[in-house]
């Protein structure tokens, strides 16, 4: 059975938007594009980013459980889940916003209208979900640093939905080969719901 997702009071950022309008806005003769000042808006717009859930499972195929802690191994993913392992997939992310999202719309479906069960962080199978900030702006390549130490680098945006996935199973429909992020891990360390997320280097 699927569990009700933990409200969570969090401000999306609409990445481009405000980091594009902040770079017109200081664009100079000498930096015509603004660049000098494209890392600093990315610190502001990711002061408020965290770590709202984070989820691992047994089985591949399956609903993730939210835990409070979790290690990182480098070069692995996150220590005792199934999708952990030698590969550029080995954590996966997900905006808490998506699931928010997809919850409004299957809301409006009238098959949905009787369903007796609720949709939360881990229920897509990611391994940890992203609040305050819009994924879908990060490019293959950035580097995010969760916690004190781990830090992760997007290698892959959304993939084939697995054949026996159990939301597709439930609703007919599944976020991840669209929404969901994947990413290695490049230097390990403890992470805890709650912690920061933020761009490490270069973010455009």
């Amino acid at each position: 059975m699927l569990r009700r997702a933990r409200e969570v009071e969090i401000e999306v950022v609409p990445i481009y938007q405000k980091v594009l309008g902040r770079r017109l806005k200081s664009a100079t003769p000498d930096a015509p594009d603004g660049s000098e000042l494209i890392q600093e808006s990315w610190n502001i717009l990711m002061e408020k980013v965290e770590i709202v859930s984070i989820n691992r499972s047994d089985k591949k195929g399956t609903v993730k459980k939210p835990i409070k802690e979790a290690i990182l191994r480098r070069n692995w993913g996150l220590v005792g889940d199934a999708h952990a392992g030698v590969s550029d997939r080995q954590v996966s992310l997900l905006g808490i916003e998506n699931i928010r999202k997809f919850i409004t719309e299957l809301a409006k479906l009238e098959r949905s209208k009787n369903a007796k069960f609720d949709i939360g962080p881990g229920d897509f199978a990611e391994n940890i979900t992203i609040g305050g900030f819009d994924l879908s702006g990060l490019q293959i390549g950035t580097k995010l640093r969760l916690g004190k130490r781990a830090i992760v680098e997007i290698t892959q945006r959304g993939k084939e939905c697995h054949a026996k996935c159990e939301i597709r199973k439930l609703i007919g429909n599944c976020i991840m080969p669209k929404e969901g992020l994947f990413a290695k891990v490049i230097s390990g360390g403890k992470i805890r719901v709650g912690d920061p997320v933020e761009i490490e280097g270069d973010c455009l």
